[in-house]
């Protein structure tokens, strides 16, 4: 419960500051950044040459510091004409400044809850072992939807292990005798000394019925069935959500 209520309230503070900042002010914050991915390792070069080169200046770093000197300056021009741009805008008219505030919350909202939505990713990985030093934690964790929520559609789960989602279907289809004896994929799967004993582990068992990724993962006989390539190859060959529900 104390868990939801801090994600409520990180969501309910970056709202409030995203209608603090309005739309349009956060619009230039962004495109000064993604001007800064694009134009600062081409300024980069310009900057290198006007300041170091030509006073003779040689260093290991110069070339970070090149890339650092113009991404601050690129940042920080586009920064300035868009505020002034927003100033100017935003001064014909009390409404549009409302309009702009408004849309501000909003866009606020949906940054802070991706903003949870990684953190609470990433505390997925950690829960572990805090529970482990801290039990209250560990008590608040089992009983927070938005941490199960997590454990279940877990971003970095997906994007590190993308395979992940088919053991699971494996291991569950593994616990019926008949799938095994008529797979021919899960029986090759159950050549594997080590995902048998996967297999006959209920902890184990219990956290792919219940998509808990978190608990998949903190198995070393997992990530090394994970590791292995031909393991792998069978896994996403087959449809093992069609087969559970056969």
């Amino acid at each position: 419960m104390i868990i939801d209520l801090a994600v409520l309230a990180a969501l309910g503070i970056l709202t409030y500051l995203g209608y603090r900042k309005g739309f349009s002010r956060q619009i230039v914050g962004l495109a000064a950044i993604v001007a800064v991915y694009f134009l600062a390792p081409m300024l980069a070069g310009v900057v290198r040459n006007f300041v170091f080169s030509s006073e003779g200046i040689t260093f290991p770093g110069v070339e970070v510091t090149s890339l650092i000197i113009a991404g601050i300056v690129v940042f920080v021009g586009v920064w300035l004409i868009g505020r002034t741009f927003v100033a100017a805008i935003t001064t014909f008219s009390e409404r549009i400044e409302d309009i702009d505030m408004t849309l501000g919350a909003i866009l606020g909202f949906v940054k802070g809850t991706l903003f949870v939505y990684i953190v609470l990713c990433v505390l997925v990985y950690a829960e572990a072992p805090l529970a482990t030093k801290m039990p209250p934690f560990g008590e608040q964790a089992k009983s927070s939807f938005t941490l199960a929520g997590a454990r279940q559609y877990n971003v970095i789960t997906r994007f590190k292990y993308p395979e992940l989602g088919e053991l699971r279907g494996a291991l569950i289809a593994a616990q019926d005798p008949d799938k095994v004896e008529r797979n021919e994929a899960l029986g090759r799967l159950l050549e594997k000394q080590e995902f048998r004993s996967v297999v006959a582990d209920e902890k184990l068992v219990k956290a792919a019925t219940d998509k808990d990724y978190s608990t998949l993962l903190s198995d070393e006989r997992v990530i090394r069935l994970l590791a292995d390539e031909d393991f792998r190859t069978v896994l996403t060959n087959t449809d093992w959500d069609g087969l559970i529900d056969e």
